[in-house]
């Protein structure tokens, strides 16, 4: 029996190598006959076939995501369950079919995680599992979503989709949607941050990071001299500066993410100058072109309802359009 379940594995890890290289080839193809043959039509159904076959692959995870928080419910594993659900509810809200369900199981255990009184230590047992499997849960839920914005990246340099798509602003908000979960999940952990006289304050751009920092610098300093004078307690200190830690953390985050930003910002903008380029190429290769049958009518050789004529200008048509949207994309 074991011997089989591995042969199956083995069979299903190269089932999906396989689909995932056709997947490649086929964006390959789809990029080769839009950019360099021109041929939209057959460009159209390459994405197509990607898109439709991606959809099916997202309804069969889901389907089996589903049917795994299933089997946890019916091993008694309540935690991992719920968390399972929990993960349907929030990447699969369009399977309508599953998430239903799963909404209906959350409700009906939402007292599972309630602490009862019993001892110190059975206490603090409840209340952790919990955590650590939700923190696992949220933890797979932000690899997962950084995946697919990775995946859709791709796509963007190789200007299948634009970065002002509605489909990769929604990924780009739910990306920060599950850092901001991780943060909070991290945060629930940790003890108290702020002592008896602090009052947080909301945390935006990096500059006013940087300034809540210089307050709590100083607000350790003479926090530190009170500890000294025995007019404060040491946890006074400490609480105050786990706060200006994580607050140092998150200011080395927003910095992070403002250059990450502006690095794709840059290779976008140099990937569209790249591309205007070739096509303003392309477009003075089949001008060259016309031209040179225009004299062969001109001369009788040809008629202007030549097939080759009529193409070369559809085909400039073509390049004209994509370059105005190239640059008008630019400008955004």
């Amino acid at each position: 029996m074991r011997t089989l379940l591995i042969v199956a594995m083995l069979v299903g890890a190269t089932a999906l190598a396989g689909a995932q290289e056709r997947l490649a080839d086929q964006l390959r193809k789809g990029i080769v006959q839009e950019e360099a043959n021109q041929n939209l039509d057959k460009a159209i159904q390459a994405y197509q076939a990607i898109v439709a076959q991606f959809d099916e692959e997202r309804k069969t995870a889901a389907t089996a995501l589903f049917r795994l928080a299933e089997c946890y419910r019916k091993a008694g594993k309540r935690e991992q369950a719920v968390a399972a659900y929990q993960r349907v509810v929030r990447e699969f809200s369009d399977q309508a079919s599953i998430v239903e369900p799963s909404r209906r199981q959350l409700g009906s255990a939402s007292g599972a995680y309630e602490v009862r009184p019993s001892s110190a230590r059975s206490s603090a047992t409840s209340i952790r599992e919990p955590r650590q499997s939700n923190r696992a849960a949220t933890d797979r839920q932000l690899q997962n979503v950084e995946q697919r914005v990775a995946a859709y990246e791709q796509r963007i340099k190789a200007g299948v989709v634009s970065r002002e798509s509605a489909e990769y602003l929604q990924l780009r908000r739910e990306l920060e949607a599950a850092r901001r979960q991780i943060e909070i999940s991290r945060a629930s952990e940790m003890p108290p941050e702020r002592p008896r006289d602090w009052t947080q304050r909301s945390m935006g751009s990096p500059e006013e990071m940087k300034l809540e920092m210089e307050l709590l610098e100083k607000r350790l300093a003479d926090v530190q001299k009170k500890v000294e004078l025995g007019l404060l307690a040491p946890m006074d200190y400490q609480q105050l500066q786990t706060q200006y830690l994580m607050a140092r953390q998150r200011f080395r985050q927003q910095l992070a993410e403002r250059e990450a930003n502006l690095r794709n910002v840059q290779e976008a903008h140099l990937l569209a100058q790249r591309m205007i380029k070739s096509v303003e190429e392309e477009i003075v290769l089949v001008q060259e072109r016309i031209v040179g049958i225009e004299k062969k009518v001109a001369a009788g050789l040809m008629t202007r309802e030549d097939p080759e004529l009529l193409q070369l200008r559809r085909d400039l048509l073509g390049l004209q359009r994509k370059l105005e949207e190239l640059k008008a994309g630019l400008k955004r």
